[in-house]
């Protein structure tokens, strides 16, 4: 995901889809670090800033998994970012709000925002 920042305010302006060259299954998904880092490196050419990451879960409600805590984890820990936290959000089946869970990670704690409340 790609934001403009100003101050306190993160606006995100995109996100960036699987590429044709990635791993990726009904249970899996892999980025080309490649293309990754050019997507971040041409956003960030026009002012939008790599904060987080997205992906989908084939369930209505999405529950973050052991394994997205440490990847939320250790992407924060390897991006060069400046942030004091990056934002995550898991897509699920179920139409907004219930069907999206967003997160906060700043390395080592992660907020959950529910929508649905």
């Amino acid at each position: 995901m790609f934001a403009r920042v100003a101050g306190d305010v993160i606006e995100i302006v995109h996100a960036s889809g699987p590429e044709r060259n990635d791993l990726r299954s009904r249970f899996l998904f892999g980025f080309r670090k490649q293309t990754a880092q050019r997507i971040i490196d041409t956003s960030f050419a026009a002012g939008e800033h790599y904060v987080g990451d997205w992906h989908t879960h084939p369930q209505d409600r999405p529950l973050p998994s052991g394994i997205d805590h440490a990847t939320m984890a250790s992407r924060f820990s390897k991006s060069d970012h400046g942030l004091n936290s990056m934002i995550f959000c898991i897509v699920g089946r179920s139409p907004f709000p219930a069907g999206i869970v967003v997160m906060i990670h700043n390395g080592r704690e992660c907020l959950t925002l529910d929508a649905a409340k």
